[in-house]
């Protein structure tokens, strides 16, 4: 196939990340605009809002803020974009995925920059333009771009720290994805979320995320669950957040991010952390891939360690109801990247059957702790 296209690489504009990082907001908010609005979580704005008014403040910023409730859907938009002042030159995302998407989708109907700030390590949504729009009942809408990546990206440490250990465990299974995801698009020369075939550049930043997570992330659940603020919880967090935005973006997606199409559908399944979805997918899509089946036997053990669903059950589902994973398939099928894999078109039956090799795969692998990295 030819090489002899039009490639695109892209990412946040700024990116900062340690220990007391929001502390920065002032300057970098500043810089933009002096009329900012705040979106963020309804659990998390009385935490972290009245830090990021001050620190806005002492630059010269006003800012207002209005709380998420419920899912990122066209309803939960309009009522935050009206509920913000009109005069706001910069949105801000503050909390998990959801917010932060949320904020992106206000941004976007406004035409404004994007500041993010994370305060979980659960996803590499902080990073990237695009976002999840979602219906009422939780199932996967569609997915929308801004025109750029965010301005800047805010990851304070010591707020990631201290959140629930099981948010970085989903941020860890998004994160391992990549690679993979990278290496099925690179196969079939597919395009990234910019539209273009990969550079090389995208696929190695995924490669490392996968290598910094397998070598250092099963250290880093330890420290989080402690309270510990190390040098393998900040690579973690590095790898989990902008390694990964930037591979996926740049490297494009595959089967284990299309089956999030599939998971998100059904009731059993929707109520799963994003992470462990498509970590659950990835050991589909290397059951999938030829050659495959070594690397799915050597992250088995890992996930383990690292509590990642090995199994159906582990997202909520049963290798004995077809009726259910026949319709994970056919709603799989409809993701973009569904192409983006080596061998032959995938069909439904051959992605549920895919699925109960998986789960029986793992039952016959056991709990085995031998971990060794795949080639």
């Amino acid at each position: 196939m030819s090489t002899q296209r039009i490639r695109a690489f892209g990412g946040p504009r700024f990116y900062l990340q340690g220990p007391g990082a929001l502390r920065e907001i002032g300057g970098i908010v500043g810089a933009i605009t002096a009329d900012a609005a705040l979106v963020a979580d309804a659990d998390m704005l009385p935490l972290h809002g009245p830090a990021v008014e001050s620190a806005l403040r002492g630059a010269g910023v006003c800012m207002e803020s209005a709380a998420l409730r419920g899912e990122v859907s066209d309803a939960a938009v309009a009522r935050l974009d009206d509920a913000l002042p009109p005069t706001a030159g910069c949105v801000i995302g503050l909390g998990g995925g959801r917010s932060i998407d949320a904020a992106k989708a206000v941004a976007l109907r406004r035409g404004l920059p994007v500041v993010t700030v994370p305060t979980a390590a659960s996803n590499d949504s902080p990073t990237s333009r695009i976002f999840v729009m979602y219906r009422e009942d939780g199932a996967l809408d569609r997915v929308e771009r801004l025109p750029r990546n965010p301005d800047a990206v805010l990851v304070d440490t010591e707020i990631l720290l201290r959140a629930p250990p099981a948010l970085l465990r989903a941020g860890i299974g998004d994160g391992l994805t990549k690679r993979f995801e990278a290496e099925g698009c690179a196969a079939v020369d597919g395009l990234t979320p910019f539209g273009t075939p990969p550079l090389r550049t995208g696929g190695v930043i995924a490669r490392y995320a996968f290598e910094t997570l397998f070598r250092h992330a099963p250290q880093a659940m330890e420290d989080a669950a402690a309270g510990r603020l190390t040098d393998a919880f900040e690579a973690t967090v590095e790898a989990v957040v902008l390694m990964s935005g930037l591979g996926f973006e740049n490297g494009g997606l595959s089967l284990a991010h299309s089956l999030t199409r599939g998971f998100t559908r059904v009731a059993a399944s929707a109520h799963c952390p994003h992470g462990e979805q498509v970590a659950f997918g990835l050991l589909v899509q290397l059951q999938l891939t030829p050659g495959g089946a070594a690397q799915l036997d050597a992250l088995l053990p890992f996930y383990a360690r690292i509590g990642l669903p090995r199994r159906l059950a582990g997202i909520g589902l049963s290798p004995e109801d077809d009726a259910t994973l026949n319709r994970v398939a056919e709603a799989t099928l409809t993701a973009p990247h569904i192409t983006h894999l080596a061998g032959p078109p995938l069909t439904a039956a051959a992605i549920r059957d895919a699925m109960i090799a998986v789960d029986d795969r793992a039952a016959r692998a056991g709990a085995t702790t031998i971990i060794q990295e795949p080639a």
